[in-house]
């Protein structure tokens, strides 16, 4: 059993960018020189637009499968675990790119755009478009390689960023309103800033009173902005989003139960096997073998 491996994003020598795009068979063919396995679980640090223009299987984020076919958009966060099936005949274009990509090129109300394409509690992580929305993005993509590859690097970036905007743009119009329509862009830009919070703090507390406060609204206006964006109380937004922080903490790491129990501030072990076997159906240990047994 080994660790599952964490990745960064690795500049292209050639391109002077915190963004890639490689095909997806290019990248399968490599994989023997890579020092991880595509196939297998592996944490990366920067963001992924998945198109399939061929073959059909499962794609792996966060320890779930999810299935894609032809006209298939895939999308992995940054943080997110993820492995490719490789027995899927998949083809297709891999769009790499970093949060600094996003500062730089995406403005405040495209970051939102952004946010529900990339949020697990609103939606799957796979979009599936009709014949006539593959051929538009099939043109989108094939315009955002050729770009990538142009010879000339002038304005080259804010090309490569306008057009990747259009392409998160459509994918969300056929994702269909992830957001109930009582929801607004301010609800949802606080219930976006609950959410980075929870990653920066969900080690140390699940008090939704104290995130609430950080926040700067009551904890009434939190819970029931949870409600509805997600259909979740805050209750259930903070366990959802600590189990996959625990499973990722299992998966990639050698910390013992008792460890990990003081690491998330559980007062006991047994409460943090009880929490844990609640929601996953087994024990951390029995998962942390379940999940290395495949890499």
């Amino acid at each position: 059993m080994v660790n599952i491996p964490k990745i960064g994003f690795k500049r292209n020598p050639k391109q002077a960018l915190d963004l890639e795009i490689i095909k997806v068979q290019d990248l399968f063919s490599r994989r023997d020189n890579l020092p991880f396995r595509i196939d297998g679980p592996h944490q990366v640090s920067f963001y992924h637009v998945i198109y399939v223009t061929k073959g059909a299987g499962k794609h792996f984020i966060d320890f779930r499968p999810y299935e894609f076919s032809r006209g298939s958009l895939i999308f992995v966060s940054a943080g997110q675990v993820h492995a490719f099936d490789l027995r899927s005949g998949m083809d297709g274009h891999v769009v790499l790119f970093t949060e600094r990509f996003v500062s730089r090129n995406v403005a405040r109300a495209d970051k939102l755009a952004l946010a529900r394409l990339y949020n697990p509690f609103l939606d799957v992580p796979v979009i599936h478009s009709s014949p006539e929305e593959d051929r538009a993005f099939e043109s989108l993509f094939r315009e955002l390689s050729l770009e990538y590859m142009h010879h000339d690097d002038f304005a080259k970036e804010v090309i490569l960023s306008l057009l990747l905007k259009v392409i998160l743009l459509k994918a969300q119009r056929v994702q269909g309103p992830s957001l109930p329509q009582h929801v607004s862009p301010d609800h949802f830009s606080i219930f976006e800033d609950f959410r980075k919070l929870l990653g920066d703090y969900v080690r140390r507390s699940r008090n939704a009173q104290e995130y609430a406060g950080m926040l700067n609204i009551s904890y009434k206006y939190l819970n029931e902005l949870c409600k509805r964006v997600t259909g979740q109380t805050v209750k259930a937004c903070i366990d959802q989003f600590l189990v996959v922080e625990l499973k990722r903490e299992l998966a990639l790491g050698d910390a013992s139960v008792k460890e990990l129990s003081r690491s998330f501030a559980f007062d006991e072990p047994t409460n943090f096997i009880k929490f844990f076997r609640k929601h996953v159906g087994m024990s951390p240990m029995a998962f942390r073998d379940s999940v290395r047994t495949e890499t």
